[in-house]
């Protein structure tokens, strides 16, 4: 196994990096850690790690005074810097040092699992008798050479693939999760990290022979860390940029055997130049990525370019209705804000999971007594944005139930608009809702009446414009999809009822605010 040193004076930092994945399925021991750069460096001349996961900016001494005196008595160990800093001349030293990878913090794991994968693969180039003929494969290499175009072109040459890089080829990512989904955490049923790997590498002949299936043999597969890598040659017709609907279809296989856990596929557009390989990765990888925000079980083609602002007015809604400890509009703005999150490009995930770790502190600090723990690790470890969203609602709920000033009457309106914003798309009615809420439909129009100084019906209406609204301003959705997701059977009638409450189309108001 190849060892592995992490330096960070961030306890947090070096935890993370331990557990979030499985690294003995990687054929890494983790041999020390160490909060600076000089004990660091005793365990390092003890030890003699492979690999240094290591920070830039530390006490006693620093990452690059580490690794210079490191590498000076081990040359071939492979360095990956972390660093919250854009300092040109911690990059610099990192260039000359040879450095794996420069990880900006907060990172993503992908990211360091990418830096991880480099550093193998360097240390199988320079120790061949560490490689055994059957972990042997050419993508993590053809990756890491992706950057040099003279040296790529000569290892093509050297390795022939079965993938033509000439001819139309793409790039598909399957990315598997192993985080924590809302459900798990209610149940207390975690699953166990080495159970995930174990179920990847069963799947793995099941994808390959698929994979072989859809693209008629001429395809080179990997597993790295969690994910699978792809590149096949395509068969469309000239002139299409993206795989057809009917290989997608095809493709689709590929999830029902991943239906055990969370997975989605990120696909790329179609590329037919070797200098493309890097693109078509980065685009796969991204599309993948995007799952987070748009769910899992997906095939991802593209994914949105909307940048992220914390200062959304949703968002400025919830703490202001939070601070009013109007919990039922709290609970309504942050479904907005989560509509508004789901649609930002996924390169702002890292800032989106910190701001809404600050929500989530924000309601866990009004709790007299907070139930949550490790809070940060649930909002960085989950699996999609949908678990965290359940998450928050769960903590609301759970202050709820501490406001001294709620009365039995509160609790029927908190838990009757509740009902309603869960269940927009459905038909609903006075009646049934009273029946889940469990009060007679005379009474709940009487008392949400009396406390709300407005109908039910009214409170129905509102809550699906204003949904509306929120998805023509900040997604991409057709006008017919949303009257469906708003329990419109009808555009037409939808597009009335939204003209008569906002004084214009919904095409209009999109145009509008487009301008």
């Amino acid at each position: 196994m190849y060892k592995m040193l992490v330096i960070d004076d961030e306890p947090r930092i070096i935890d993370r990096i331990i557990n979030c994945i499985s690294w003995e399925q990687m054929d890494i021991s983790i041999v020390g850690t160490a909060s600076n750069g000089l004990d660091g460096l005793s365990i390092a001349m003890k030890e003699h790690p492979d690999i240094v996961i290591c920070d830039i900016r530390m006490p006693l001494m620093d990452g690059i005074s580490f690794a210079t005196e490191y590498q000076h008595h081990f040359p071939d160990s492979q360095i990956i810097f972390l660093s919250g800093y854009s300092d040109k001349s911690y990059m610099q030293n990192a260039i000359r040092l040879k450095a794996v990878d420069y990880i900006f913090k907060p990172y993503e794991l992908s990211d360091l699992l990418s830096a991880v994968e480099k550093a193998i693969t360097s240390l199988k180039r320079l120790s061949p008798q560490k490689s055994s003929q059957e972990d042997e494969n050419l993508l993590p290499e053809l990756l890491y050479l992706v950057d040099f175009s003279a040296k790529l072109e000569g290892f093509l040459r050297e390795h022939p693939t079965k993938t033509d890089f000439s001819k139309p080829f793409v790039c598909i990512l399957v990315r598997f999760h192993s985080g924590i989904s809302f459900s798990q955490y209610t149940q207390g049923t975690l699953e166990d990290a080495l159970e995930i790997q174990r179920m990847l590498n069963c799947c793995y002949k099941d994808f390959e022979n698929i994979i072989a299936q859809v693209f008629s043999g001429r395809y080179e597969m990997s597993k790295i860390g969690s994910n699978y890598l792809i590149f096949a040659n395509t068969s469309e017709e000239p002139g299409n940029t993206s795989l057809s609907s009917e290989t997608i279809e095809k493709l689709s296989a590929l999830l029902k055997i991943a239906s055990r856990t969370s997975a989605a596929i990120g696909v790329s557009p179609i590329f037919d130049k070797s200098s493309e390989i890097k693109a078509a990765f980065q685009t796969a990888r991204e599309n993948a990525l995007s799952s987070f925000l748009a769910g899992f079980g997906q095939i991802l083609t593209g994914h949105s370019d909307r940048s992220f602002a914390p200062g959304h007015e949703s968002r400025e809604q919830f703490c202001s209705c939070l601070e009013k400890r109007d919990i039922s509009g709290a609970s309504n703005a942050l479904n907005d804000y989560f509509i508004y999150l789901s649609n930002c490009a996924p390169e702002y995930i890292s800032a989106i999971l910190e701001d809404l770790l600050q929500i989530a502190m924000l309601v866990n600090n009004r709790l007299q007594t907070s139930p949550f723990r490790l809070i940060s690790e649930f909002i960085h470890q989950a699996i999609s944005l949908e678990d965290i969203r359940l998450y928050i609602q769960h903590m609301l709920s759970q202050y709820l139930q501490e406001l001294d000033s709620v009365d039995d009457y509160g609790k029927i309106i908190f838990e009757t608009e509740q009902y309603i914003l869960q269940h927009l798309g459905d038909a609903l009615s006075v009646r049934q809702i009273a029946d889940r809420v469990f009060v007679s439909h005379t009474y709940l129009c009487f008392v949400y009446k009396k406390k709300t100084g407005k109908t039910i019906k009214q409170f129905i209406l509102d809550a699906r414009m204003q949904k509306a609204k929120r998805l023509l301003l900040d997604t991409n959705r057709k006008v017919g999809d949303i009257a469906a997701s708003l329990g419109y059977a009808n555009q037409n009638y939808f597009a009335k009822a939204f003209t008569a409450y906002y004084g214009t189309t919904p095409s209009s108001f999109r145009k509008q605010a487009g301008e």
